[in-house]
């Protein structure tokens, strides 16, 4: 029920000037050449497709962006307006840190049969749900696919003899 009343709120608050005034920048002006225009683009287009009926399951799978993400950045427009989605500090803060990522290492090196899992090889699911069973972490398979990009884990075919 709150969510709704925020989302409202973002259909009152919206500025369409906002979202042209985004839009429409020219390459001399000092907002495009900040490093979060695009990020904040893409916000304001989120927020906007909300405001105009879209709903918060529909677009973070569009825009792949959690809602709790979404939820964030419709309170920072709320409080701040436009200024507010080109905070850095917005968004959720990552769980990812070098002791996961050793121990995704580690699990890699073994198969998923040692973990209790009927599958020989890893994929990218496979370490989704590991992540779930054994570590707690609830993430999406692109955020885990990113995840093992970071700590530098690469999953192969086996190789044919």
């Amino acid at each position: 029920m709150a969510e709704k009343k925020m989302y409202e709120s973002i259909i009152k608050t919206l500025r369409e000037q906002d979202y042209i005034d985004c839009i429409n920048v020219s390459l001399e002006d000092p907002i495009f050449k900040d490093k979060n225009y695009l990020y904040v683009k893409t916000k304001l287009l989120t927020l906007r497709t909300l405001a105009y009926g879209g709903k918060v399951v529909d677009v973070s799978k569009t825009f792949m962006v959690g809602k709790t993400t979404i939820n964030l950045w419709g309170k920072e427009y709320i409080a701040n307006g436009l200024i507010g989605l080109f905070d850095e500090k917005c968004g959720v803060k990552s769980k990812f840190n070098e002791d996961i990522a050793e121990e995704l290492r580690q699990a890699i090196r073994n198969t998923p049969r040692d973990y209790g899992y009927d599958f020989n090889m890893w994929t990218v699911k496979l370490v989704s749900c590991f992540l779930k069973d054994k570590l707690n972490i609830t993430l999406q398979q692109q955020t885990t696919s990113f995840w093992m990009h970071r700590a530098k884990i690469v999953l192969t075919r086996p190789k044919k003899n």
